[in-house]
Parts: C-alpha cells; structure tokens; sequence
C-alpha cells in the first residue's frame, strides 16, 4: 500500500473543503431572490413580445376577414384599426366605421344603377 505524501494530502484536503463550501444564509438568499426576479423579467419580456406578435397579426388579418365575413353584398369601411387591452385583452377598436350595403353612396361599387364607384 502507498503512502501519500503529506503536502497532496494537504492539498487533497483543501479542494475538498472548496467544493463543500456552503455561503451564508443571507447570500444565499440574494441569489435566489436575483435568480427569480431575472426569471420573472425573462417571462414577462417573453410574453410582451408574443402579445404584441399575436395584436399584429390581428392587425394585419382583420381586413381580411371583415371582407370574407360581408361577402359582395355589403363592404365594411374604416379609417383605422387600433389593437388595444394589453397585457390580458386583445381589444379591436375601428375609427369612423362606416357599413354600406349595395346601392348606398359610401358602397364600393357606388349606387344602384351608375355602375361606378361612390364619388
């Protein structure tokens, strides 16, 4: 059986006590508090973007469905669509909307009979 010399002994002894170091009490508390804010702040940035992902595609995607929804037979005109209710609603808001069944003057294909669009 072989001796180990004294001064790895020593050695031995001294990483060992490094790896089995406990700090105290309070800074482990700093640290958990630190870790779960930054993760709180990691989840809200994520769900912002993703809120703010899903209210342009509502945007972008509103006119489209507006115009499969009326079908030919009647137009649905605004003058802007604002997405609104954050951080927990998704709120469609139209300024100066204005439905138009055939055959009224605000109609795309204008008036019953002129065949043109509204003036």
């Amino acid at each position: 059986m072989a001796t180990i010399p004294k001064h790895e002994r020593e050695a031995r002894a001294a990483t060992q006590a490094v790896l089995d170091y406990k700090p105290p009490l309070a800074l482990r508390l700093i640290r958990r508090g630190l870790m779960t804010l930054v993760v709180l702040a990691l989840l809200g940035i994520g769900y912002t973007g993703y809120w703010f992902f899903i209210a342009t595609s509502m945007k972008d995607g509103v006119p489209a469905w507006l115009a499969d929804r009326a079908g030919p037979a009647m137009s649905f005109n605004y003058k802007q669509i604002e997405i609104s209710g954050y951080p927990f609603n998704f709120r469609i808001i139209f300024h100066e909307p204005a439905p138009a069944a055939p055959g009224s003057p605000r109609h795309p294909a204008g008036r019953a009979g002129d065949g043109g669009p509204a003036r």
